[in-house]
């Protein structure tokens, strides 16, 4: 069933030939002829507004005209302000029927929406119906489709977090696809984790290589602080020494000073010739000890005093030390 839609018939166009015709109110037919709207629509602003712009041109016109020239002009200043209220009066006028027709043209173009909206309210239902019966089967699959995708989706989801994957529709791909993908997400999600454990082993491998480095440098650098330390002691030590020795040598130097002091001969002398009999009286010792060892001993027969001549013997061999030792100057 069909239904024929028709225009209504345009009404019959008179005033605004006739104004462009005789060259009238050009003002008011410039402003219409300016904007694209239909000829009928033209000509019922024409007629409303035709007779305001016939009055405006019969005051317009000589308002310009109308000058004062000095304050002895009272007329002209009267007529001016006639004119003047009379141009206010009209313009009130024109206001007011502009805010009419203005009023009903937008009541027109709402009553024009609430038709649409009402048709559209009809036909939008019944092309909804329409199209869900011509799309049975595509609405039957799209639905099988959202199901496997869900029931498919839960199976991906625990590799979502650890492999980076495109997102295809999982509810399209044949079995076979689904199952491929599946396969490859699995095996990468193993290699993943497999990576993340390998390298959290080998960031603590390299943490307690770190320490252990760390105590290593630590117990080196405690050794050598105390071998500088010991080193520093010693070398305090020595001077601590060296001092007293200085500190020695220098009371003998006085003591013996002291001791020779009326001998009329200096210090220095006196230590020297000190050490040079000290050495004489050395040699003399050491020469006594030689002539001892060079006295033979009677032969004996008893084999507990050969043992003890044995030991005598050693004991003589000892002398040269002995008396080193005792002699040191």
């Amino acid at each position: 069933m069909t239904q024929e839609l028709t225009t209504p018939q345009p009404v019959q166009i008179r005033v605004l030939e006739e104004l462009k015709k005789d060259n009238r109110l050009p003002a008011l037919v410039a402003a219409v002829e300016s904007v694209k709207a239909p000829e009928s629509v033209k000509e019922e602003v024409v007629t409303n507004f035709a007779d305001f712009f016939e009055r405006i041109e019969r005051y317009v016109t000589p308002a310009f005209a109308l000058i004062v020239a000095d304050e002895t002009e009272k007329e002209k200043m009267f007529d001016a302000a006639q004119a003047v209220t009379a141009l206010k009066g009209l313009e009130k006028s024109l206001t007011a029927k502009h805010g009419e027709l203005k009023e009903d043209a937008l009541r027109y173009g709402q009553t024009l929406d609430a038709a649409k909206r009402a048709a559209l309210a009809l036909i939008q239902p019944a092309i909804e119906h329409l199209k869900a019966q011509a799309e049975y089967i595509e609405r039957k699959e799209a639905v099988r489709v959202e199901a496997l995708r869900v029931e498919r989706y839960a199976l991906i989801l625990p590799y979502i977090e650890t492999v980076p994957m495109p997102w295809p529709n999982w509810g399209a791909m044949t079995k076979t696809e689904f199952q491929d993908n599946l396969a490859y997400f699995q095996e990468k999600s193993r290699q993943i984790e497999a990576e993340r454990l390998a390298r959290i082993e080998r960031e603590k491998a390299e943490r307690e290589e770190l320490g252990r480095l760390r105590k290593e440098q630590a117990e080196k650098d405690a050794l050598i602080a105390k071998a500088q330390a010991a080193q520093r002691e010693a070398e305090r030590e020595m001077a601590i020494a060296k001092q007293a020795a200085e500190r020695a040598e220098q009371d003998a130097k006085q003591a013996i000073a002291n001791h020779f002091k009326d001998y009329g001969k200096p210090v220095d002398q006196i230590i020297a010739e000190t050490k040079e009999s000290r050495q004489t009286d050395r040699e003399k010792l050491r020469a006594y000890g030689d002539a001892i060892l060079q006295v033979q001993c009677a032969p004996i027969q008893d084999p507990a005093m050969r043992k003890v001549l044995q030991d005598v013997k050693i004991l003589l061999g000892k002398i040269d030390k002995f008396i080193e030792d005792k002699t040191k100057p």
